[in-house]
């Protein structure tokens, strides 16, 4: 199945404020959902305690913190892994 990936513009301005070689990634990185966005690994993880299906996909330091519904990926914040615990309590 494949996906399509947009983003909020809370995420656009997460990844225009990352260093330029970490954004080559993340962008990278992110146009691999269009094919799988099931977790593998420790790649992707669904996100514990919250409603609907979000997910987290990590590269290096950060984390891409998505949301699936139907064969739309939404990519909500891409924020250091040490945010990531503030963040999701915002969103129980």
């Amino acid at each position: 199945m494949s996906y399509s990936v947009g983003f909020t513009p809370t995420s656009e301005k997460d990844i225009r404020s990352l260093p330029k070689p970490i954004q080559a990634t993340m962008f990278r990185q992110i146009k691999t959902l269009e094919m799988n966005v099931t977790p593998v690994g420790n790649r992707i993880k669904k996100l514990k305690g919250v409603k609907g299906a979000f997910y987290r996909l990590r590269i290096r330091d950060y984390r891409a913190m998505f949301e699936v519904q139907g064969n739309k990926v939404t990519i909500h914040r891409v924020i250091n892994r040490k945010e990531l615990d503030r963040v999701v309590s915002r969103l129980k």
